[in-house]
């Protein structure tokens, strides 16, 4: 009996190639999207903590105004 080549068993699952790349697309996609969803929650925790600072600073006695100075300066703006 001969020794399957891989060109050989290619050809044999040549039906389910579609399904294959389909799978594989979905992983890379669901691989990218795990990252990007934790750089978007740590934004939105450094935005709660940052209003807790403001809310520290305005007891303190401090104007709102350096609040939206720091929140601006924290986006990137």
């Amino acid at each position: 009996m001969k020794d399957p080549s891989l060109k050989r068993l290619m050809k044999m699952n040549a039906s389910e190639w579609p399904l294959i790349v389909i799978g594989c697309l979905s992983a890379l996609a669901q691989g990218a999207v795990q990252p990007g969803f934790a750089i978007l929650f740590g934004a939105m925790l450094g935005v709660s903590l940052l209003f807790v600072y403001c809310r520290l600073l305005q007891r303190s006695g401090m104007k709102y105004n350096n609040c939206v100075i720091i929140a601006v300066f924290n986006s990137g703006a």
